[in-house]
């Protein structure tokens, strides 16, 4: 029997806290069209440079945009920032200031940085083999807004849990989970806001956890009920 790999509670923050929440979400949410912005004009117009990165390269770009650009991180990662001078964009992800934990500012950047590497891999397959195109498009995320993101994702590491309490680096007092979570199997949390017509103080906030075979922010998760597009290269399509 395949073991469960997902799991939904209830929370209870307090009101401050989910004034603390909304606000995180915010900055995650920005940072997220940040990243994407970036990301997705060079995908159009530098898309040679973008599948020319290795996985080593997007590793380093995430640890920048982890730690901030100094003198260790300059030279421990000399040799991706050299593939980057003539693309100051990108840099400036690395040394911008977003007040969000510095695992998920991280781990944002190197999961988007993936994303786009691929899909410039695709466009450029597309440019050299024409009959690529008829069978797989490259493709780009749209921004998102507070409409269709209200949550904030981060590993089980970064987080305390005792029972059916739970503390984060987010809130200020615990927060008391409709169930006990100690003990499940998940290495990965989401907290959300419900999603809603009318999104207020009453709408309820939940717990989402996740066992991830592996590190990786997930980009495609969303709370709005409509499907989020994607702008491929030759058309839109919808994603869920």
């Amino acid at each position: 029997m395949k073991s469960k790999t997902f799991w939904q509670f209830t929370i209870n923050p307090t009101l401050d806290d989910q004034i603390r929440l909304t606000a995180f979400a915010k900055l995650e949410t920005q940072w997220y069209n940040r990243l994407n912005s970036v990301l997705s004009k060079m995908l159009k117009t530098n898309s040679d440079v973008l599948s020319s990165l290795t996985s080593d390269d997007v590793i380093a770009f995430g640890e920048m945009c982890r730690t901030g650009l100094d003198a260790t991180t300059e030279q421990k990662y000399n040799s991706t920032i050299c593939k980057f001078k003539n693309h100051v964009s990108l840099l400036d992800l690395a040394d911008y200031k977003i007040n969000i934990h510095r695992y998920t500012r991280g781990l944002m950047a190197r999961q988007m940085m993936d994303f786009y590497r691929h899909q410039a891999t695709i466009k450029m397959s597309s440019n050299t083999n024409h009959d690529q195109i008829y069978r797989v498009s490259f493709m780009s995320l749209e921004n998102l807004s507070m409409d269709n993101k209200r949550h904030l994702q981060l590993s089980r590491d970064y987080v305390v849990v005792k029972e059916s309490l739970l503390f984060t680096p987010y809130t200020k007092e615990s927060i008391t989970v409709d169930g006990n979570i100690e003990k499940l199997d998940w290495n990965y949390i989401i907290i959300r806001q419900l999603p809603g017509k009318n999104i207020n103080r009453s709408t309820p906030w939940q717990v989402v956890l996740r066992k991830m075979e592996k590190e990786e922010y997930l980009l495609h998760f969303v709370e709005s009920s409509a499907p989020t597009k994607v702008l491929t290269g030759r058309h839109e399509k919808s994603v869920v």
